[in-house]
């Protein structure tokens, strides 16, 4: 069982029986190469099936315009500034992906430009994220599917009819894809995650599911997990104390080994071979081990007949047991019966 799902993890497929558990690295790099191999190795330790990053280009998706999160460090005048300041290179993204094929584990890009797509198609990546932005934007929609890839998509600002539209296109073509529930709020509130909108895209929709959670909490993934997500996404951070603009919303790396076991478990659960009557059969000993027998419940003296109120039923089984009492009401005993033994039939006459 271990053997097959390791040799699965080497490709992206969607399936509630297989669950994926990807760790997304963002900016927690802070843009030093070191510090993302880093978080590489340590998503490989902790058990994730694959690294989900972030490709910034910043003069092909952004400009001095963008305000969503703008001068929040004194570092970072702008967006824009972010974005040049934790910009990786082609060069480095490419060695991180070798990273991860080297350590088995799948190497899935979100990326923000066609600059970033060309760049990143020469990588021989596993598959594609498209974020919950770049899903309401058709041409991007078009240019990722056009790669005829494993593509996971995220419906963080979408409204539901926005989330059909996106399904039918993705329908239409034939790479494998998933669509995760997400809530674009950072960190996201418990109640705000929504599961259920999960739940209902898989039964409406009949499409592979999973959740992009930005809580910072376990309990979203396993909740995710126990009803039927095919991936599940979580940002990761070496420390949840550390500086960051998704530090907050991120999870260490011990508690994504334990979302990694709850998988584990699951997966194994899920896994039955027997129907609870096959498997009642197969412990046949054990109901004979825990099961009842007559018992004198005090001593019964040599010679004297047998009552019903002079019996209980005590373990283990195999003996008399209670639907047989009648067989023994009214006989005698040879011996002596001491209420530490059960009463079997060769006790009386």
């Amino acid at each position: 069982m271990e053997k097959e799902f390791l040799k699965l993890r080497k490709s992206l497929s969607f399936s509630p029986s297989h669950p994926l558990v990807l760790a997304e690295i963002g900016q927690a790099h802070e843009g030093s190469f070191n510090v993302a191999q880093s978080l590489v190795e340590m998503a490989v330790d902790a058990g994730a099936d694959g690294i989900k990053c972030q490709i910034h280009i910043p003069e092909h998706e952004s400009t001095l315009d963008e305000m969503f999160r703008a001068g929040v460090t004194s570092r970072d005048k702008s967006r824009y500034a972010y974005w040049q300041r934790t910009a990786l290179s082609a060069e480095e993204w490419a060695d991180l992906r070798q990273l991860a094929r080297e350590n088995g584990i799948l190497f899935i890009p979100s990326v923000f430009s066609s600059k970033a797509i060309d760049i990143v198609a020469a990588m021989n990546v596993d598959g594609w994220k498209i974020g919950s932005a770049e899903a309401l934007q058709p041409w991007f929609v078009d240019s990722i599917l056009g790669l005829d890839m494993p593509t996971i998509v995220s419906t963080g600002i979408a409204y539901w009819g926005e989330i059909a539209e996106i399904v039918t296109k993705l329908k239409s073509h034939s790479a494998d894809f998933a669509v995760l529930q997400c809530t674009s709020k950072y960190p996201t509130p418990l109640n705000e995650v929504l599961v259920e909108t999960m739940e209902r895209v898989a039964a409406e929709m009949s499409v592979p599911v999973g959740l992009s959670d930005h809580s910072g909490k376990v309990a979203p993934s396993i909740h995710a997990l126990s009803r039927g997500a095919s991936v599940i996404e979580v940002h990761v951070t070496p420390h949840k104390g550390l500086r960051g603009f998704d530090s907050s919303s991120s999870l260490d790396f011990a508690q994504l080994k334990s979302i990694v076991a709850f998988r584990d478990d699951l997966v194994e659960m899920q896994s039955q071979v027997l129907d609870k009557d096959g498997l009642s059969e197969a412990l046949l000993e054990l109901r004979s081990v825990f099961g009842r027998s007559a018992a004198p419940s005090s001593p019964i003296p040599q010679g004297a007949k047998i009552r019903e109120d002079m019996i209980t039923f005590k373990k283990p089984g195999g003996g008399i047991s209670p639907d047989q009492i009648a067989t023994i009401i009214g006989r005698t005993a040879k011996h002596d019966l001491s209420p530490m033994r059960i009463i079997t039939q060769a006790d009386l006459e």
